[in-house]
C-alpha cells in the first residue's frame, strides 16, 4: 500500500494579519499544514507547546514578547525545532542574535510574493526534503 507521506506542519506568529494570511497561503501551497497562527510572541510559546510544529516562522518584532525572545523560550525547551525568523529589516546584529539563538533562516517581508515562496520553498527543501 502507497501511503501518502505527512505533511510538515506549521506555525505562523505575526502581528500582522495581512502577513499571516499570505504567509498562511504560501504554505497551504507548499503542501505544509498550518496548525495554528499567533500574533505575539507570548502566544507564539504558548502555541509552540500545544501543537509542537514542524516549523515555526516568527515575526521578530512583536508587541509582549519579540520574536527573539520567543526562539530563546522555544529552543531551550525544544532544541530541535525548526524556527525561522521573519523580518522587515535586515540589520546584521538582528540576524546575529536570531541564528546565536537557534534561528534555522530567515524570511523577508516586503519582497515579491515569488521570491517569498522561493525563500520557503528553499527552508522546507533543506528542512524537509520534499
Amino acid at each position: 500500500m502507497n501511503q501518502t507521506p505527512k505533511k510538515p506542519t506549521a506555525l505562523i506568529v505575526d502581528d500582522d494579519p495581512l502577513i499571516l494570511e499570505a504567509l498562511s497561503l504560501i504554505l497551504a501551497e507548499l503542501d505544509f499544514d498550518i496548525i495554528a497562527r499567533g500574533e505575539d510572541g507570548q502566544e507564539a510559546v504558548t502555541l509552540f507547546r500545544q501543537h509542537q510544529p514542524d516549523l515555526t516562522i516568527l515575526d521578530i518584532e512583536m508587541p509582549y514578547m519579540d520574536g527573539i525572545d520567543a526562539l530563546k523560550i522555544i529552543r531551550q525547551e525544544s532544541p530541535n525545532s525548526r524556527i525561522a525568523m521573519l523580518t522587515a529589516t535586515d540589520p546584521k546584529q538582528t540576524l546575529d542574535f536570531s541564528f546565536d539563538a537557534g534561528a534555522i533562516d530567515f524570511i523577508r517581508k516586503g519582497q515579491d510574493t515569488p521570491r517569498l515562496i522561493a525563500e520557503i520553498e528553499e527552508i522546507k527543501q533543506k528542512n524537509f526534503g520534499r
